[in-house]
């Protein structure tokens, strides 16, 4: 019975490991498909103007040229007219990018607090709605329907008024869950 147990244990572990092993693969390929073009970004941005287009491609750059970030950060080269001010670019862009996600999330949370917790009239039709303007889109052009830019300039035109036209609903649907909750709040006070 117990040379059994140890058989039926071993096995079992054995069994995890396999899982854990396989399970580490495939999280390590896909951390590395993420990851690659973040560090072909880099490698591109200090090889020689002469190496970027080179067939077959250098992964790795033979000399480091930084000239680049020099010009963004510092000192331009001579004779240039116009001085670039990276780090006011950079700071610019954080400024905008955080406002952005801190105003996202000020109307993102309550509408999901909303749909989530209360069951109202229309709410599994109005997630359907969220997902269709997110998915379409990225269906149509995946698909490549378009067979001109004048085409594609009308889509992206009809997407615009689109997305308008769901973020004036999501918009009058947050108005009306606050003033349910408003409501709510009277009668149980």
């Amino acid at each position: 019975m117990a040379a059994e147990w140890i058989r039926v244990y071993r096995t079992e572990r054995t069994r995890k490991r396999v899982t854990k092993s396989v399970l580490f693969t495939i999280a390590l390929v896909a951390t590395i498909a993420y990851i690659f073009p973040l560090f072909w970004m880099v490698s591109t941005s200090v090889k020689d103007p002469a190496d970027i287009m080179r067939d077959p491609p250098l992964i790795l750059p033979r000399d480091v040229n930084i000239d680049i970030y020099k010009e963004m950060f510092g000192s331009p080269p001579e004779g240039t007219q116009i001085p670039v001010d990276g780090l006011r670019y950079m700071k610019n862009s954080l400024i905008i990018g955080a406002g952005t996600m801190v105003l996202t999330m000020l109307f993102a949370v309550p509408a999901a607090y909303g749909l989530a917790r209360f069951r109202l009239r229309g709410s599994r039709a109005f997630m359907m709605l969220l997902l269709i303007k997110r998915h379409l889109w990225i269906f149509v052009m995946e698909n490549q329907f378009f067979s001109s830019s004048f085409e594609l300039s009308q889509a992206l035109e009809l997407n615009n008024k689109v997305v308008l036209f769901f973020d004036r609903v999501i918009y009058f649907a947050v108005m009306g869950y606050e003033e349910e909750m408003r409501k709510s709040l009277k009668k149980a006070g």
